[in-house]
C-alpha cells in the first residue's frame, strides 16, 4: 500500500538526522537545497501493516517540535511546548483535524477556572497553541486554523523588580565562597542568560580582551564583556580549583561536575537567606534585568543593550528591562522639553 507524503515532512526528517553533524549555518543551507530540489516532486511512501501513519496527534507534535529544534529553539522551550500540547490534547481528547475554535475556548476556560491560571499563563498557552496550529495549517495537515479567532488577553504591564545598588552589594558580601562571588559578578558583568553561562568552558574566556562568545536563543552567536571586577574574582576562583573539568563553573563537591542552572538558583537562594535582605528574591534573570536597566539608566542606547542581551527586537529590551529612574526621566525632561 502506498501513500503520498508531505515534502516538508521528508525534509524535516532529513534535517533531524543531520543535526548531530552539521552546524546551524550548514543546516540552513541544506534545508534551502532540499526545498529547491524536492518541491517539484511528489513523494510516495510505501506503508506496511505495522505502519502507524502520520495522522496521530503525537506524531504531528513530535514533527512540529523537531522543526522548532531545527530552527534553534532551546531545549527548555521545546520541553515547555511539549508539556502544553500533552495537557491540551488530553483535555480535548480529539484528533487534531477535528479540533475547533470552541474546543480551544473550552480548554482556556478550564485552565482559568479549574487550574486557576493567570492571564499571563493563559497567554503563554495561546501562544504555544497558535504556533502549532499555524504550522499544521501551513503544512496542509489541517484545512482550517482554529486559532485565527483566538486573541491574546490584555494584561497589565507591570514593571518587574530589579536589585538596588545596596542589595547587590549585600548579596556580594554574603557570598561564602570564591565560586559563588565569581558567579554573581559574572552574571552582573555580562548580563547573559543562565542557560548560556552554564554551557561555558574555561577555554571560552578571553581574559586578555575581557570577553567571551556565547550562543543564545536560536543558536545566535554574540560577544559578551567582562568587567575588571568580574575578571579578578573569576581568575581567583579558577586558580583555586583542583579539578580538571573543562566547565567554567562546577559543583563544590567531588567529582566536581559541570554546574547546572538549578544549582545556580539553589546557590542564590542560600546566599540571600544568609544575608540581611532575606526577604528579597534573587534569581539569575533578575540579575540580567538589573544589569540591563542600569545600563539604560546610565545612558546606554537601547540598541546597544539589545545587542549585549541577545534580543531579536529592541522593543523586547525596552518592555522587559527598562525601568527608568525618576532622575533619568526628570533629566530628560529638563534637556529636551521645550
Amino acid at each position: 500500500m502506498q501513500a503520498q507524503v508531505n515534502v516538508s515532512e521528508v525534509i524535516t526528517k532529513i534535517l533531524m538526522g543531520m543535526m548531530a553533524v552539521l552546524e546551524q549555518q550548514q543546516m540552513d543551507q541544506l534545508k534551502t537545497v532540499l526545498q529547491m530540489n524536492l518541491s517539484k516532486y511528489q513523494i510516495i511512501e510505501e506503508e506496511t501493516a505495522l505502519s502507524t501513519g502520520m495522522d496521530d496527534n503525537n506524531d504531528k507534535i513530535k514533527l512540529f517540535l523537531a522543526t522548532l529544534s531545527i530552527e534553534g529553539k532551546t531545549e527548555a522551550t521545546i520541553k515547555a511546548y511539549a508539556i502544553e500540547y500533552r495537557v491540551f490534547f488530553e483535555h480535548v481528547n480529539k484528533n487534531f483535524r477535528d479540533i475547533t475554535t470552541n474546543d480551544i475556548y473550552s480548554y482556556l476556560a478550564y485552565c482559568k477556572s479549574v487550574r486557576k491560571n493567570t492571564d499571563v499563563t493563559l497567554n503563554n498557552r495561546i501562544r504555544m497553541l497558535r504556533s502549532l496550529f499555524k504550522w499544521l495549517a501551513a503544512e496542509e495537515y489541517k484545512t482550517k486554523n482554529p486559532m485565527l479567532k483566538i486573541r491574546a488577553i490584555k494584561t497589565e504591564k507591570l514593571v518587574k523588580e530589579v536589585l538596588t545598588d545596596e542589595q547587590s552589594e549585600i548579596i556580594r558580601c554574603s557570598c561564602k565562597t570564591e565560586r559563588d562571588l565569581a558567579i554573581i559578578d559574572f552574571l552582573e558583568s555580562t548580563g547573559m542568560r543562565i542557560g548560556e553561562m552554564v554551557k561555558l568552558n574555561r577555554s571560552d574566556i578571553d581574559f586578555t580582551n575581557g570577553q567571551c562568545i556565547v550562543y543564545g536563543k536560536g543558536r545566535k552567536e554574540r560577544p559578551v564583556y567582562i568587567t575588571g571586577k568580574s575578571k579578578v574574582h573569576l581568575i581567583n576562583y579558577l586558580e583555586s580549583r583542583k579539578d580538571d573539568n573543562s566547565a567554567l563553573f562546577v559543583t563544590k563537591r567531588a567529582p566536581h561536575n559541570r554546574l547546572k542552572a538549578s544549582g545556580v538558583r539553589a546557590m542564590m537562594k542560600k546566599v540571600v537567606s544568609n544575608s540581611k535582605i532575606s526577604n528579597v528574591k534573587l534569581y539569575p534573570h533578575k540579575i540580567r534585568r538589573t544589569m540591563a536597566t542600569n545600563m539604560i539608566n546610565n545612558g546606554a542606547p537601547a540598541e546597544h543593550v539589545q545587542r549585549i542581551l541577545g534580543h531579536a527586537s529592541v522593543q523586547t529590551t525596552l518592555q522587559c528591562y527598562a525601568r527608568l529612574s525618576s532622575y533619568v526621566i526628570k533629566d530628560a525632561h529638563r534637556r529636551y522639553a521645550v
